[in-house]
């Protein structure tokens, strides 16, 4: 199925330059563009292994994975369109915290910080004000 794009999302998938944010309310098509756009990266040469995807939920990046491996598969059996389907688990789609928490581990002695750090959850640090209260 064919989906007939905006004039806008037709220059988000066509943008030729290197960093692109998107950002537009739910429901408008952000993940289908997005798709369309890494898939023609790869077409065009791109890596799987090169970009960077963030999104804001685990179940969006998890989407987002879902369908660019259901893209990449319906792009043909050639070997390197099967060559990146395989690099897609280790791709960085991710959401925003997961990619900052992935490179400060990666880069800890830039910043000077212990690699084994723990990202604080509401719950810790409603616990942690609760405590300071007392």
């Amino acid at each position: 199925m064919s989906k007939n794009f905006t004039t806008t999302q037709q220059n988000i998938i066509n943008y030729d330059g290197k960093n692109m944010l998107v950002s537009a309310s739910a429901g408008t098509g952000k993940t289908t563009v997005m798709i369309a756009r890494i898939a023609r990266l790869i077409a065009d040469g791109a890596d799987v292994s090169q970009l960077v995807v963030v999104t804001f939920t685990n179940l969006a990046a998890a989407e987002m994975k879902t369908r660019l491996a259901d893209k990449l598969r319906s792009m043909g059996n050639d070997p390197r369109m099967v060559q990146q389907l395989e690099k897609l688990d280790t791709a960085s789609i991710s959401t925003i915290h997961s990619f900052c928490s992935d490179l400060l581990r990666n880069y800890f002695y830039v910043v000077d910080i212990d690699p084994s750090f723990s990202v604080l959850d509401t719950v810790t640090v409603n616990a942690l004000r609760t405590a300071a209260m007392d």
